[in-house]
């Protein structure tokens, strides 16, 4: 698999889980394991793109658990809370794009050959 492709996926996984899991405070445990992809993904992209990367991991985790204080009420998101998190995946979409589009790191480029 292409390590552009690897990380994308790696990033989509864990921006979309804490984007989805903060917001519940049942599921803060789950969120807390998106944290696995976001390591082993900032190791295949270069510095710059590990940094947008953890900056947006925080910064839509954070967003979401406000989302989630604000509008959870018994057992789920009221509608405001729901439209509310689907409007932060355009910039996980965003950000997935950006480490897509990044070179790998060079200390983790491989000789190509099989």
């Amino acid at each position: 698999m292409n390590k552009s492709v690897a990380s994308s996926l790696l990033a989509m996984h864990a921006l979309g889980n804490v984007a989805a899991f903060m917001s519940n405070p049942d599921y803060y445990l789950w969120a807390s394991f998106s944290v696995v992809s976001l390591a082993i993904c900032c190791f295949l992209v270069n510095r710059q793109t590990a940094k947008l990367l953890a900056l947006s991991y925080l910064a839509i985790g954070l967003y979401s658990f406000v989302v989630g204080l604000a509008f959870f009420d018994h057992g789920q998101l009221k509608g405001a809370g729901v439209a509310a998190i689907v409007l932060i995946f355009p910039a996980v979409f965003y950000v997935v794009y950006r480490v897509y589009s990044s070179s790998p790191r060079a200390g983790s480029v491989t000789s190509g050959v099989a």
